[in-house]
């Protein structure tokens, strides 16, 4: 399952903040950290307002009954595009 919430101030195990906000035509991160076995990642390649952050998992990837809490602030103007390990999800997004 993973959930996306309103900024949190504590990260827990297994979980992530990501906080983006537009520079020109580009997208920087004023926040992106995680916690073990969490792990995420951006390729220093963000243009027209795009970014792209990788979820990884130490270990090969989720798993049932896995948990992951990501805090999320996408600034106006920006898209952030979040990819994983999965090859398919089933679960809900809240």
């Amino acid at each position: 399952m993973v959930a996306v919430s309103p900024l949190i101030k504590k990260i827990d195990t297994g979980g992530g903040r990501i906080v983006s906000r537009p520079h020109g035509s580009t997208v920087v991160f004023s926040e992106l950290s995680s916690t073990y076995p969490l792990k995420l990642i951006s390729p220093r390649i963000a243009q027209d307002g795009v970014a792209l952050v990788y979820i990884l998992s130490y270990g090969g990837g989720l798993v049932g009954g896995d948990h992951v809490k990501l805090s999320v602030d996408v600034g106006s103007g920006t898209v952030l595009v979040l990819l994983s390990q999965v090859s398919r999800y089933t679960g809900d997004i809240t």
